[in-house]
């Protein structure tokens, strides 16, 4: 059936909409988990492209039968890509990371695709159109080591065994202030490695790596 009405939700706000009473409407929902909007749905459309491998993607689904009083919807997202968590740690340099880039070196690797809401099914896998972690997507690991250690995440729709993971740092530029008078910048670009073991993504599990950097 045709959707009776679609809204865009954000953290912290609210949406109504007026319904018929006594009557039981199916709802669903999806998220980046991020402040991209979801494409706008037609209503005769329940397919989601997700075509950036550096967002994830969520969704929920129910019932709701209307009352003649207010009805309010509680959900839990299920997360519907795996997650490859990369953490960059520059403390054994003492120095902070001010711009960071990391990309797949086979960017069809990692998969996008078509997700649609009601069946709550892959409808298909595809390459992506966006797959490189810049300098927005990094957030610092935590409060205490703050720029020192970097955090981001891939996400793939796949399932399919990925073998010696092959990532290429695009941009890396750290700065080390240990001698406030002769501060010390070191900047890599284009450098590749792979990671020796095999990562069998699944929905809503997450694999972490940690890249301790070393001065050569």
């Amino acid at each position: 059936d045709d959707w009776r009405a679609t809204w865009l939700i954000r953290g912290g706000t609210s949406n109504s909409v007026v319904l018929d009473g006594n009557t039981t409407y199916r709802w669903y929902a999806g998220s980046y988990n991020e402040e991209t909007s979801l494409p706008s749905l037609d209503y005769n459309q329940t397919t989601m492209p997700i075509d950036d491998v550096t967002s994830e993607f969520m969704n929920a689904s129910g019932t709701v039968i209307t009352s003649a009083k207010n009805n309010y919807i509680n959900f839990t997202f299920q997360r519907k890509t795996a997650a490859l968590t990369f953490i960059f740690d520059a403390r054994k340099m003492n120095s902070k990371i001010t711009q960071i880039s990391l990309s797949p070196v086979d960017k069809t690797i990692l998969k996008g695709g078509t997700f649609d809401l009601v069946t709550n099914q892959i409808v298909s896998l595809k390459n992506p159109t966006i797959s490189t972690l810049n300098d927005i997507k990094w957030k610092n690991y935590s409060s205490s080591t703050g720029d020192s250690v970097k955090v981001a995440s891939f996400y793939t729709l796949g399932t399919t065994d990925i073998t010696n993971f092959g990532i290429r740092l695009e941009n890396l530029v750290l700065e080390n202030f240990s001698d406030a008078q002769n501060p010390i910048t070191y900047i890599y670009t284009n450098k590749q490695m792979q990671l020796p073991v095999t990562i069998s993504p699944r929905p809503g599990q997450r694999n972490t790596f940690t890249i301790t950097l070393n001065k050569l």
